[in-house]
């Protein structure tokens, strides 16, 4: 057997070298991501104005201008000294990065600006159109999230999105739906008047225990029987007034999905299924290690039944989904409720890639089921461990109630790379 030859040190010095240089050069890269996806708000400039622009005139594209009026929740009164921050893909639908991006900015790229209301209330926004993601059925959109003056927690209301635009995925009456005329200039003008979310002072919110709620999937086959699991809540709230469930947020931890159906036994069996579901062509949990609910809109049908209706987000798309829910307990100090929601998961971008795609997705059938079990406490978040420690968007209240429309179907930001499918 031929001796292997101990480096010698200017191989080890050369590597050290190497190793150094790499590390100067993708150090961005290493420092961990933001833990909310899509916030930005605290990465705003130090002086800002009411009118931002986020593509210059070297970024190819339709010149698009949005303007409108950000009100009380009265939607009355002008809403001073609020940071609006925007961010969206380029004309090819990519979120386009240049290399150098820290912060938020290695998820959303570099179209993205934020903008401070005055007294009147006003703001402008100038950039381009956003292209649809590459392959997708998405819709056109323009991420916002609000950071009001009296310290609540960054939250996101929905995208701006189109009337024109052939995949529109929202209603076309919603508020958050534009409808964008060309001047004889070439630029598309718009206008959105934005209402802020109603005080908390008149709401109660409970925290889910997640040790006594739960979470169910199953997945069929068109041959054979499928497969079923478990995942769990990582946290969540329900919001009520005067006794009833007006809203809530729930984050899922995709890093415990868990297989039921294979006996214990057969451990290499549920590790494969495991590794499947978590690999990137299917939930992509390494890069995508949270999924989440916030309920916007929820009706009362009466004998403890409610439509739901909601923005679900996985991996990096967002859409709107209705189920119905049973809450036979309701108090202002405990929730107790049951709903059973299934999605298309083509929709959220959860397909299989590779020469066996076509086959593959055909013996697997498009629709996953969740049913939930939801216990909700007058307990803190802190008190039941609900962890996390991203915030919950405060338009869990109702985007319906605040903004008189339907659910947004808004999206999410992708993550650092990706085109997005429908996010975001």
């Amino acid at each position: 057997m031929p001796r292997v030859e101990a480096p010698t040190l200017s191989l080890v010095l050369a590597g050290a070298v190497l190793t150094a240089s790499l590390a100067a050069a993708c150090g961005a890269q290493t420092t961990p991501l933001p833990a909310c996806e899509w916030c930005g708000t605290a990465e705003a400039p130090d002086s800002l104005a009411s009118t931002v622009t986020i593509a210059g005139e070297a970024e190819p594209g339709e010149r698009l201008v949005i303007e409108g009026v950000v009100y009380e929740p009265d939607g009355e009164t002008p809403a001073d000294d609020v940071i609006l921050y925007l961010y969206h893909t380029n004309a090819e639908g990519v979120y386009p990065k240049r290399g150098d991006e820290k912060g938020n900015a290695r998820r959303h790229g570099y179209l993205r600006g934020w903008l401070r209301t005055g007294a009147d209330g006003r703001y402008e926004v100038r950039t381009i159109r956003p292209g649809n993601y590459p392959g997708r059925d998405a819709a056109q959109h323009i991420h916002v999230t609000v950071q009001e003056p009296d310290g609540t927690p960054e939250y996101w209301i929905p995208s701006f999105k189109f009337a024109d635009d052939p995949l529109l995925d929202a209603d076309p009456g919603a508020p958050n739906v534009v409808r964008p005329e060309r001047g004889s200039d070439g630029v598309w003008r718009a206008e959105r008047d934005i209402v802020l979310p109603p005080r908390e002072d008149d709401l109660t919110a409970l925290c889910v225990d997640t040790a006594r709620s739960r979470v169910a999937w199953r997945g069929t086959e068109r041959v054979g029987s499928g497969h079923a699991g478990t995942v769990d809540l990582a946290h969540g709230r329900l919001r009520l007034r005067d006794g009833a469930v007006v809203g809530g947020a729930f984050t899922v931890d995709m890093q415990t999905i868990a297989i039921t159906d294979i006996p214990a036994r057969e451990v290499e069996a549920r590790r494969t299924l495991r590794r499947h579901l978590a690999h990137e062509e299917f939930f992509g949990v390494d890069r995508f290690p949270t999924a989440r609910l916030v309920l916007t809109d929820v009706v009362p049908l009466g004998a403890a039944a409610y439509r739901v209706t909601g923005d679900l987000a996985i991996r990096d798309s967002v859409h709107a989904v209705t189920f119905h829910a049973a809450a036979p307990v309701v108090t202002d100090t405990l929730v107790r409720a049951t709903a059973a929601l299934d999605f298309d998961r083509y929709r959220w971008g959860i397909d299989f890639d590779g020469l066996t795609s076509a086959l593959r997705n055909a013996l697997v059938d498009p629709m996953i089921q969740l049913r939930l079990r939801l216990v909700a406490t007058g307990a803190t978040c802190a008190d039941i461990a609900s962890g996390g420690n991203t915030p919950s968007p405060p338009s869990d209240t109702g985007t319906r109630r605040v903004n008189g429309g339907g659910s947004s179907g808004a999206d999410l930001p992708a993550a650092s790379g990706a085109t997005g499918p429908g996010i975001r």
